[in-house]
Order: C-alpha cells, then sequence, then structure tokens
C-alpha cells in the first residue's frame, strides 16, 4: 500500500521529545513517504532528529493550528501529487504510542469500505459543561483528530481539494479540535463520502465525555495502538464526571504491563511539560505502606548508601529526633546539624546508643535546615543514594501547643514512623525508578488548613526569581506543589543535582529571628519538587497505612461539610430556613403525587427519596449552624 503520512509537531518550545521519534519510526512502517510539520520552528538538535526519520521537514508559517498545518502541507506540495497515493494519513503529536504494531490496525480497516477512516468516533452532546444532566441527546458527530486515513477516491476527488483550498483560516485556528473536527466531517458527509472507525461506534455511542481522553484503557482493551496525551493531563473534574478518577494511572500501569510500549517516553514528557500537582493528584501518585512488616529484598537495599540529615535548633527536642533515628537503617549515617555546642552534646549524647555513624557538626545560626542542605553538608549529599531530610519542628507562633505537635508528628510519622517503614520507603523508590521525593500532604487541620488553596502564599515572586536568574532553568511553574511544607521528606540525591549546583552562601539567607514567610527559605521549601521534575523525577506523597484511615475521614468529613453549605447557599440563618421550607414544599408535592398515582410511577417513589435524604442533612446542618454560629462563615 503506498501511503503518504503527514504529522502535525506541537512543539510550542521548540523541543522534539523521544515518544515523538518512536512514533515516526513506527509510523515510517507504514508510510512510503513521511512529511513533518512544525508548529514552531526547532533548536539544531531537534531538526537533525526529526530530519533523521522522514522526508520533508517544514515549519508552519500562519499558525493555523492542525487543519492549518495539513492544509499548508497539501498546498505545499499540489494536490496533483497526491495522485501516486493509495492513502493519506493526517496525524499528530498529540498521540503517544504505538502501543500496538500499526500494520495491525490497517489490516483490519483494510475490510472497511469507508472513504476515510479515524480512530474512534464520538458524539458532541448539549451537556458538554459536565452538568449533572446525563441525558443530552447527541447534535453532532465527528471523528477524534489526530489520526485520519483518507482513501484515494476522496482527496482526488474536486471536494477534497474545493475543501483546502476555501478553507478560512479564521476557522482552521479554532481553538478546539471538536470545532474543525465536526466541520470536516459533516463537510465530507454531505458531499456523499462515508466514514469508519477502528473503534466501534457502539463503544462510545453512550459516552458523554471525549472517549480518547476519558476512557483509554477501553481502547487500549480493543488494541487501540494509540493513546491520547490528554487522557493524563485533563483538569481533575473531568475525571470525576462519570468514573473514579482511575483511569490515567490504570492506563500507564496497563501500558508497562501489558505491552512492549516504553513508559519512559510518556513519563519523560509529562514530567517536561506537565506541573508537578497535575501529575501527582491525576496518576495517584500516593503510597501507604505498611509500618509493621517488610515487603521487600534487605539485601538489595543494603547495597544502597542511605543518610539522614537533621537540623536540631531545640534543645528539648533532642531525646525526640534521636527515637525517631533509631528507626534509619543500621547501614545508614546520621549527620546531625546544630547551632551551639551545648546542643551538639546533648546530641552525641541522646545519639550514642545508635549503632550507626553519627556526625554532629555546628553552623550558623542562619537559615536552619536550608543552610545545613546547601551548604553544611552539601559536600557529602551526593556520596548517598538516598537522604531523609528532616529537622525538630515546634509551631511556637501558634495559639496551642497541640496544634503545633500534631503537624510535628505528621511530618516524622511520613518518613521515619517505624524500622520497617522506613524499608518500605526506601523500597518503593527502588521500585519507582521517576520517584524523586517522597513527604506528607499538606496539614489539614486547625490553623494549618488554610494553606491549602494558597500553597505559594506570598512566594510566587521569589520562586519565580530564583529559577530563572540564579539556576537559569525552565521547569513547568507549579502553584501546587507537592512539597514537604514542614520540610520532612525522602529524596534520591539525583534529584537535587541541580538545586546544589549552585554556591550558596549563609549571608543570602535571612537573619533570625527569621520572618514567618516570603524568604528564600519559604520559596526554596516549595520549589524542591520543581528542581526534581527539573532532572526528570516525580514527588509523591507517603504515608503508613493507619494515617490514610484517619486522614480518609477527615477529608470527608470536610467534604459533606462543603456539600451542605452548598445546598444551603448561605450560612445565615434566614436564608438556610428559606430553603428547608422550599426542600418540605417540594417533599410534600412529590409525596403527594406518589400517593395519587398508588406508588405506581417509580420515577415519583425515587424523587421523593431523594428529597427525603436533602431534607434530613438540610436539618442536621440548621442545627450545626445553630451550634457553631458563624464557623461556615
Amino acid at each position: 500500500m503506498n501511503r503518504l503520512g503527514i504529522y502535525f509537531l506541537t512543539n510550542l518550545d521548540s523541543i522534539v521529545d523521544d515518544y515523538v521519534l518512536y512514533y515516526l519510526k513506527q509510523l515510517r512502517s507504514v508510510c512510503s513517504h513521511l512529511c513533518v510539520i512544525a508548529q514552531n520552528s526547532l533548536d539544531t538538535v531537534s531538526e537533525k532528529r526529526i530530519c533523521a526519520v522522514c522526508d520533508k521537514l517544514l515549519i508552519q508559517q500562519d499558525r493555523g493550528g492542525e487543519l492549518g498545518a495539513y492544509r499548508d502541507v497539501l498546498l505545499s506540495y499540489g494536490l496533483a501529487f497526491l495522485a501516486d497515493y493509495d492513502e493519506l494519513i493526517l496525524c499528530s503529536s498529540e498521540w503517544y504510542g504505538p502501543c500496538y504494531p500499526l500494520q495491525e490496525m490497517f489490516r483490519k480497516m483494510a475490510l472497511s469500505s469507508a472513504d476515510w477512516w479515524g480512530i474512534v468516533q464520538c458524539y458532541h452532546l448539549n451537556n458538554s459543561s459536565f452538568s449533572t444532566v446525563s441525558r443530552a441527546k447527541p447534535v453532532s458527530v465527528y471523528m477524534v483528530p489526530g489520526f485520519w486515513v483518507i482513501r484515494h477516491n476522496m482527496f482526488s476527488s474536486q471536494s477534497f481539494s474545493q475543501y483546502w483550498e476555501n478553507l478560512s483560516k479564521a476557522y482552521r485556528a479554532k481553538p478546539l479540535a471538536t470545532n474543525y473536527s465536526i466541520h470536516f466531517f459533516n463537510y465530507f458527509r454531505h458531499h456523499g463520502f462515508t466514514s469508519d472507525s477502528y473503534i466501534p461506534t457502539e463503544t462510545s455511542r453512550k459516552i458523554s465525555a471525549i472517549l480518547t481522553d476519558t476512557a483509554p484503557m477501553m481502547l487500549l482493551n480493543q488494541r487501540c495502538p494509540l493513546v491520547s496525551r490528554q487522557a493524563f493531563v485533563q483538569p481533575y473534574q473531568y475525571y470525576l464526571y462519570s468514573d473514579r478518577a482511575y483511569q490515567p494511572r490504570e492506563t500507564l500501569n496497563y501500558i508497562a504491563k501489558y505491552t512492549n510500549y516504553d513508559i519512559n517516553l510518556i513519563w519523560k514528557h509529562l514530567l517536561r511539560t506537565t506541573p508537578g500537582s497535575v501529575l501527582k493528584r491525576n496518576l495517584h501518585l500516593n503510597f501507604f505502606l505498611s509500618e509493621s512488616q517488610f515487603n521487600g529484598n534487605i539485601e538489595i537495599l543494603k547495597q544502597k548508601k542511605v543518610a539522614l540529615f537533621c537540623y536540631i535548633y531545640f534543645p528539648d527536642m533532642v531525646e525526640y529526633c534521636a527515637q525517631r533515628a533509631a528507626n534509619m537503617p543500621t547501614w545508614a549515617d546520621l549527620y546531625i546539624a546544630v547551632v551551639d555546642e551545648k546542643t551538639k552534646k546533648a546530641v552525641e549524647k541522646a545519639f550514642a546508643f545508635l549503632p550507626n555513624k553519627v556526625i554532629v557538626q555546628i553552623q550558623p545560626n542562619r537559615g536552619q535546615l536550608t543552610t545545613m542542605l546547601l551548604i553544611t553538608f552539601k559536600k557529602i549529599f551526593h556520596q548517598y543514594d538516598y537522604v531523609c531530610v528532616t529537622h525538630a519542628k515546634k509551631g511556637t507562633h501558634l495559639h496551642d501547643e497541640m496544634m503545633g505537635k500534631s503537624f510535628c508528628d505528621h511530618c516524622w510519622d511520613a518518613i521515619l514512623y517505624s524500622a520497617d517503614y522506613v524499608l518500605n520507603v526506601l523500597n518503593t523508590f527502588e521500585k519507582n525508578p521517576r520517584l524523586g521525593i517522597t513527604c506528607a500532604m499538606p496539614p489539614h487541620w486547625g490553623e494549618y488548613k488554610g494553606l491549602i488553596g494558597k500553597e505559594l502564599t506570598d512566594n510566587e515572586e521569589n520562586m519565580r526569581a530564583i529559577l530563572e536568574k540564579l539556576y537559569h532553568i525552565t521547569v513547568p511553574f507549579d502553584r501546587e506543589p507537592v512539597a514537604s511544607y514542614g520540610e520532612c521528606y525522602w529524596v534520591r540525591t539525583q534529584a537535587f543535582k541541580t538545586l546544589l549546583s549552585r554556591n550558596w552562601k549563609v549571608e543570602e539567607m535571612p537573619k533570625e529571628p527569621a520572618p514567618r514567610d516570603a524568604t528564600v527559605l519559604h520559596a526554596l521549601e516549595r520549589l524542591k519538587p520543581m528542581f526534581a521534575q527539573y532532572e526528570g523525577f516525580y514527588s509523591a506523597w507517603v504515608m503508613p497505612v493507619h494515617m490514610a484511615s484517619a486522614y480518609l475521614d477527615n477529608i470527608y468529613f470536610y467534604f459533606r461539610q462543603i456539600q451542605c453549605s452548598t445546598d444551603l447557599k448561605s450560612h445565615s440563618l434566614l436564608n438556610s430556613l428559606k430553603y428547608l421550607s422550599r426542600l418540605k414544599w417540594r417533599y410534600y408535592r412529590y409525596k403527594i403525587a406518589d400517593e395519587l398515582t398508588l406508588h405506581l410511577v417509580p420515577k415519583l417513589g425515587r424523587k421523593l427519596r431523594v428529597f427525603q435524604t436533602r431534607l434530613q442533612v438540610a436539618r442536621e446542618f440548621e442545627q450545626l449552624i445553630h451550634q457553631q454560629g458563624s464557623e461556615f462563615k
């Protein structure tokens, strides 16, 4: 089969990723001639890599989007050039893969008599904004863009020539791929051309969202060779619309386990282009580990060099730190930084019972844990494979001592809960080569819960300045960094290669007592996961299994409060009473209707039960308002 392939490369940053090169090499196996059109100019290295796997490279001039790119190539070749080919492939870099041989898909579609075909046909619904209505009828049909195969009788027709010649620039530059896909589909159907899809239409007919973005596993199970990039980076509510939000992680695991595709190609691209918090949430990068049973090979872990870096300022926290340090492996080295001779002697005495090598060093009382990591112990950091970085915490600024102690335990439990737990943390790093940092989730109680939703606080300007002016690096900036806000974490030392490449000075750290926020210390605290991501590693939350049980109830409790407050719309007593009255009126209306129909209409019975539940919740919440006053305001 003589095929012409046109590949649209979305390269907003002039870089060509490895997954693109792999895709193009596989595409060459089904194409006689392959042309790549890049959205932007390429750097020299990337241009050479692309030219090595294609026959022609073009740079898009008029910024017309994907449809405009295809038009530019076809007009540059001349539509008469197509006469020598049997099929035309229009594809793009919006797909990972192929996970299965492309020849397999082409052999199946050779049995179809359609004039053109794509991966999957979707139905554009009235409720595309993901409202609670789920019965909207499809208003238009389209073929998901990114891989279309057009046969000779269609691309040699006058209708095909006229479509590209008359295509307005304004329309081909539409921001949503769905718009031009509907236009393309309807135009050629109107001119009598038939279409088909590799995935049977029955698969997507009853699904309101775009199948390739929300249910890639469904396609992989039907031997679809390509996986949409968007399947991993959609806004999280997109996944929750009709599913458990498990598809992205399940898809990645499936590809790794059941196909020959190298998932590092996906990881490298995602880490280079996507904020770490999006990856952590969408891929559920959380680890819940046993605190009482080690589930790995101890001999493998003994071959790894492990260390603890601990900063202790408060003398009364020395014993606490020593007891926690006892959970480190016996072959690990312990490095303790203090600010005076008195605390040093207390540390040497308290840590004397441990079998580990213990090194205590005095550093200036400036910069706290950041000085310890970037200056005091910098030279020895990369002698190890994994380092546990921590410090003695006290919430001295809080009005409630219990609140501060709880945060301290929260941070330390996530890294040094027990000896078996520590071994399981190390084993998790070994089993996940892309894992760079593990830490506790942000605290969600007391005064600390105000951090959620405001993770950067007043540090964005300092963070950007450090990245751009001090390190001169580009990394996806994250407004919700997966950072340890208590500065207690485990790290793969390779993840901090760039962070430790700069020679920091003590004078650059704020003087004590340091401000509570907006200093270089707070900026670096939030930047650590971004430095890890720059090196190709992700950050994740980790906790002992028993903590997950309590935290699940905590979070559900908060969610239920939010739902109740949303239903009431306003927290004032007057509005809540009005809302309660409306609920009662609607409840009795349905109850009367249910009685008059002798309970024979199931729909009325269901609505009655729903309103009964809502009425009970509203009553309970009204009582909470009376009891707690302005707490919900």
